[in-house]
This record gives C-alpha cells, sequence and structure tokens, in this order.
C-alpha cells in the first residue's frame, strides 16, 4: 500500500480522486501517460471556480431565463391585443388575473423544483420544462375560450418558468467566487434581455401573421433554446439530498421570514407596470407598436440592472444593495410614472424600473448564498420564492380593479395606482431594514 502511495504521489498512478473545491471526480486506477495526464489536468480545470468554463454555465443559466422570463414578462403585449380585437367585452379582469396566473405559478412550482433538483437532478426540471413551456403554448394557440389561454399560456407555462428557474439561481453560484456576484446578475439579466427582444418580435408576428401564429413560433423558439441550455448546464456542488421535503429550520429562521416578508410585499407590485404600460400608454393614444417598445426599454433596463445590481453588491452588501433598490423603485411611480404622459417620459419610467426593480432576483439568490450556504441554495431558494405566488396572481388583478374604481367615462385617474405600488415597495423596504439589523446592527456595515 505504502509504494502504491508513493506511486500516487509522484504521478505514476492516478489519484483516487481528486477533489477541486468541492467536485469529486471518479476514480482512475490505471496508469498515466501523457495524454492521460493532459485529459485529467483539463477535467480539474474544466470544474475550477472562475474558470472560463463556469462563464458556460453562465450563457446556459442566461438562455433559461431569457426564454421563460421573457415570455411572461411580455404578456402584456398578448393582454393588449386580446382585450382590444380577440375577447373584447369577455372579462377584461379575467385577462388580467391571467397575467398574473404564470407568474403565481413560477412562484408556486418553485418549491417541488428546489425537492426535484435534489432528488432527481436539474435535467429532469428542465426537460419536463420544454413539454410544458411549449406544449402550453402551442394548446392556447389554438384556444376560443379564456379558459384556454389560461391553461397553456399561464398554467403550464408559468409551471415551466419554475422548473428552469430552480436549477439556474442554484448552479451558477456554485462556479463563482470573485465573480459570483457578476455571474448571477448576467445570469438573471436573460429575462430583460429576453423581453427586449421578444416583445417587438412577438407584436410584429401578431400585426402580420395574428396571435394565434405569435404563439406557435414562440413554442418553437422555447424548446430550440430551453433545450439547448439544459444539455450545456452542469452542477459543480452536489446538493444535499433532502431528509424531508422541508427544511423546517430554515422555514423557522427569523433571517428567512424576513427574506419571505421583503418578497411577498415586493412581489404585490413587481409584475404591475409589465402588464399595465401597454394599456397606459393606450389611455394616452400611444400606438401598441410603441408601447411593445417600451416594454422592451423595461426589460432593457432590467437586464443592465441584474447585471449591475449584482456587481453593486458585491461592493456594498447583498442587503444594502437590495434595500436602496427597493427604496428608489418605490420612490419611482410617486416621482415619474406619476408625471409621465408622453412617449419619452414613459420610456424613462419603464427604464429606470427596470433597473431598480431588477435587483430583486439575482442579489436575493446571493443574499440567500450568503446567509444558508452553497449546499443548501436549491433548499432555501425553493420555498423563498413561494414568497411571490400571492402577489404574482393578484397585483395585477389588484392594479386594474384600482383602476377601474377610478374610471369616469373616458378619464382615468391612474394616481391610486401609483400610491398602492409605492406601498408595496415601501414595505418591502421596511423588512429589509428589519433583515439588515437582524444580521447586522451597525447601520453602516457591508451586508
Amino acid at each position: 500500500m505504502e509504494s502504491i502511495q508513493e506511486d500516487r504521489i509522484q504521478g505514476k498512478l492516478a489519484p483516487q480522486s481528486i477533489i477541486e473545491g468541492e467536485k469529486q471526480l471518479p476514480d482512475k486506477s490505471f496508469r498515466l501517460n501523457e495524454d492521460n495526464k493532459r485529459t485529467l489536468e483539463e477535467e480539474e480545470g474544466k470544474y475550477r471556480v472562475d474558470s472560463a468554463y463556469a462563464w458556460l454555465m453562465v450563457f446556459s443559466g442566461f438562455l433559461l431565463n431569457f426564454m421563460t422570463f421573457g415570455t411572461l414578462s411580455i404578456y402584456g403585449v398578448f393582454l393588449a391585443h386580446y382585450t382590444k380585437f380577440e375577447f373584447v367585452g369577455e372579462g377584461g379582469d379575467f385577462l388580467s388575473i391571467i397575467g398574473g396566473v404564470g407568474p403565481c405559478l413560477f412562484a408556486l412550482s418553485s418549491l417541488p423544483s428546489g425537492i426535484l433538483v435534489a432528488k432527481l437532478g436539474f435535467k429532469f426540471n428542465i426537460f419536463s420544462a420544454v413539454i410544458l413551456f411549449s406544449g402550453g403554448l402551442i394548446a392556447a394557440s389554438f384556444g376560443k375560450a379564456l379558459w384556454h389561454i389560461l391553461i397553456g399560456q399561464a398554467i403550464l407555462v408559468g409551471a415551466s418558468v419554475g422548473l428552469c428557474f430552480i436549477p439556474s439561481v442554484s448552479i451558477v453560484p456554485q462556479w463563482f467566487v470573485k465573480y459570483r456576484g457578476l455571474a448571477v446578475g448576467l445570469t438573471a439579466s436573460g429575462s430583460g434581455v429576453g423581453g427586449l427582444i421578444l416583445a417587438p418580435l412577438m407584436q410584429s408576428i401578431i400585426d402580420s401573421l395574428g396571435w394565434r401564429w405569435a404563439l406557435r413560433i414562440l413554442a418553437i423558439i422555447g424548446a430550440v433554446v430551453i433545450s439547448f441550455a439544459g444539455v450545456i448546464l452542469k452542477q459543480r456542488v452536489a446538493f444535499q439530498q433532502p431528509k424531508q421535503l422541508i427544511d423546517r429550520d430554515i422555514l423557522t429562521d427569523l433571517r428567512f421570514i424576513a427574506m419571505w416578508m421583503y418578497g411577498v410585499t415586493a412581489c404585490f407590485g413587481f409584475w404591475a407596470p409589465f402588464f399595465v404600460i401597454p394599456l397606459y400608454c393606450n389611455y394616452q393614444g400611444i400606438s401598441p407598436t410603441t408601447a411593445s417598445i417600451i416594454v422592451g426599454v423595461m426589460n432593457a433596463g432590467s437586464a443592465i440592472g441584474r447585471v449591475g445590481n449584482g456587481q453593486i453588491a458585491s461592493y456594498f452588501g447583498n442587503i444594502n444593495t437590495l434595500l436602496v433598490s427597493h427604496l428608489l423603485t418605490s420612490l419611482s411611480f410617486l416621482l415619474v410614472w406619476n408625471f409621465a404622459t408622453q412617449v419619452w417620459s414613459i420610456a424613462i419610467f419603464a427604464l429606470l424600473y427596470g433597473l431598480f426593480s431588477s435587483a430583486f432576483f439575482p442579489v436575493s439568490t446571493l443574499i440567500a448564498a450568503q446567509l444558508f450556504g452553497l449546499e443548501k441554495l436549491a433548499k432555501v431558494n425553493g420555498p423563498f420564492f413561494t414568497c411571490c405566488a400571492p402577489g404574482n396572481l393578484l397585483c395585477t388583478f389588484i392594479v386594474t380593479l384600482i383602476v377601474a374604481k377610478h374610471t369616469d367615462g373616458s378619464y382615468i385617474n391612474y394616481f391610486p395606482c401609483f400610491v398602492y405600488l409605492f406601498g408595496c415597495y415601501l414595505a418591502s423596504t421596511i423588512c429589509l431594514i428589519w433583515l439588515k439589523f437582524h444580521v447586522n446592527r451597525k447601520p453602516l456595515a457591508k451586508v
């Protein structure tokens, strides 16, 4: 045995296992020649943190967010068409609820998604998502009633987003230490870029081929993009196998409770601007094509903000960054959108909202890793993102009810809507202050 160990030390035999960070490579029981040495070195380098291979994982996560969240964020483009042309007088409130069901199902599916990742592996999630995403959109494209749209474009697509989201936000941080904030931000920016590209693309297809073919083409694009991303994505650190479906120690941790509270309050306002902006533009006499471009501007701001906030968090602290971002988001409703009536001013609000509100997803992932560790990330992210469910379902419906209550003939008073959204993000800011002082009582501490 001693001679064998000496041979291993001298490099004559492959080591029994090679551990790079937390990744364990399989046993190699053969003598190394030059080709084997080169292969082993490449394998070691491949799984090294902050390596070139790690950025390939960022690209994969970017593509997943591009397709899934990008699709959720452009429902407003379809909503404007449905209410004006396809389902006129058939339940505008119900169509608004449909807009919230997709994001709600994403949040609800996050919990089982985290469990499935730990038990069956993330590829099961992603390729199941391909079936739900494309199948849902194709089914909706043949729909003749509102409930067909509900099942296809909302329920099935929303569930597919949750199945893709947990793998991307749980795997990408494993590959980085020095550049973790940038990597998570770039991954999350896919949703903004997706909305930026998909909104005008779908509007153009709706104008030329109709909304049914727009959904079918979106389904085909989604099947290709999500499948390709699923093939690329690889985990570096094995997730802890759950001993129980839900870790009660996490759920009863005051830090987790504070996280969940800031999430649930923010999500009662988060999606509303994406869905309301096209309707608001229509009220201001702005064309659907221009409105879709403004939605694209909002998504562009979201893409920039997700990268920028991830970087800022590495300098000023994750909790500090999200706290300031949510405070600025709350102020943008009263100080910017409230006075925006022209294309340029609405576009400025859209850009600012995208920049500030986009911190939620990437920075929340960084906070979870900071407070609970990488090995528990899937177990934390799953239950945490259920915080989005009630707000995602109801926020657009609540906003449209507020607007309807303050509509008098052709005049619509949007100010109460802006006050409501301001209150949502102000409440979230207060919860973040609670979390900040629970973690570190020093006001200026980097947390």
